[in-house]
């Protein structure tokens, strides 16, 4: 009888609610196992699995609707099987799954999520019980530097986690910010700069930050298209400026060999793994052992040209909607993580790019037009 009556109960789940709980499993389980190589995520991301394709089954789609969301997951499932890697598949399951979703509970989740994990992992490291406190490295300069990582097995993780953390707190707490937190935030980037060297991440989180701050005294200037133009010209700058420093590096080029060394060596190592694998409609297997840790043009050799067009128009188109509802804030993170993704391969990783459930919320409410969609939390 308490079989049955938990079947039930599982029958009469919301749509909604399944789609939360059918995340928070997918959430949950990438994050832990980045912290701990253990732990068995794919049981656990089967029956997240499970709770999405319930979702969907409980929701009402057009037929407009469910082709568009056919061909996303179509295109997942190609790209698994050309690349062996699951990240857009999952991307897929995640954006059609959003109709009807609060981008706000999202939000939190991945927030609450994700702070919990990386405070434990840092309380362990710091108690000496798993994982190093800081790490002696060598190659970006003469002498060797000492990064702290904290447990996150690299400081450039590390800074990343401070960046998600900010850019979640702004999607949700933007209205009720006041001067002296960007101040405190902005110290706390400064400190984690001096701990882990980390350069983008120090860049990326100033970036935001200012960004941030002019938007919330200054709105005027955000609401112009002219600044609007420039932003979407910054971020069409940062792929082709990618696409460009990979394909046309040259080991005889002084130029090129100065801003390879700049960024640490990954315009000769993205320009080998080019090299290696060209471009595909649905991408190849890249070989781990070349360390290409550039997104952008990692996007396009990994993943393919389908994928990389329809990450970037969808990202664009997803601006545009932003601008036109005033949720200027939305614009600034999609624009900060490109920024950030000219050096670090986080563009497909639905658990670490906000961009992806950000553009998943408003492909449902381009498509619901005037109606708009069941549960609108801008």
């Amino acid at each position: 009888m308490n079989y049955i009556k938990k079947i039930r109960e599982f029958v009469s789940l919301k749509s909604e609610d399944a789609f939360y709980i059918g995340f928070i499993l997918f959430f949950f389980s990438y994050w832990i196992s980045q912290a701990s190589e253990s732990y068995p995520k794919y049981p656990v991301l089967v029956v997240a699995f499970c709770f999405f394709v319930y979702k969907n089954i409980k929701t009402s789609y057009t037929k407009k609707e469910i082709i568009v969301a056919s061909l996303m997951v179509f295109m997942g499932v190609c790209t698994w099987i050309s690349t062996e890697n699951m990240s857009v598949f999952w991307c897929a399951m995640i954006i059609t799954s959003m109709k009807n979703v609060s981008i706000k509970k999202v939000l939190k989740i991945m927030l609450y999520i994700s702070m919990t994990i990386t405070a434990v992992v840092m309380i362990l490291a710091l108690c000496g019980i798993s994982g190093e406190v800081y790490k002696e490295y060598f190659g970006r300069v003469d002498t060797s530097e000492i990064r702290f990582h904290l447990g996150a097995k690299h400081p450039n993780s590390l800074h990343f986690r401070y960046m998600f953390a900010i850019s979640l707190l702004f999607a949700l707490l933007f209205e009720r910010l006041k001067a002296y937190h960007f101040v405190i935030l902005f110290g706390v980037n400064v400190i984690l700069g001096k701990m882990t060297l980390s350069r983008t991440g120090f860049l990326c989180c100033t970036v935001i930050i200012i960004l941030m701050a002019g938007c919330k005294y200054i709105p005027k200037v955000f609401e112009s298209k002219w600044s609007f133009a420039l932003i979407n010209f910054a971020c069409l700058c940062f792929i082709v400026v990618s696409l460009v420093g990979v394909i046309k590096y040259s080991e005889n080029s002084e130029i090129w060999n100065s801003i390879n060394k700049l960024a640490s060596g990954r315009l000769q190592l993205g320009n080998q793994c080019f090299a290696m694998y060209g471009l595909t409609l649905f991408g190849s297997k890249v070989d781990e052992v070349i360390i290409f840790d550039m997104g952008i043009p990692r996007v396009l050799i990994e993943n393919g040209v389908i994928v990389f067009t329809a990450m970037y128009v969808g990202m664009f188109a997803t601006m545009v909607y932003f601008f036109k509802k005033k949720q200027y804030k939305y614009i600034i993170i999609m624009a900060v993580f490109i920024l950030y993704s000219m050096s670090e391969k986080m563009n497909m990783y639905a658990y670490y790019n906000v961009q992806i459930v950000i553009m998943g919320f408003a492909m449902w409410q381009m498509f619901a037009g005037d109606k708009e969609n069941k549960i609108i939390e801008l």
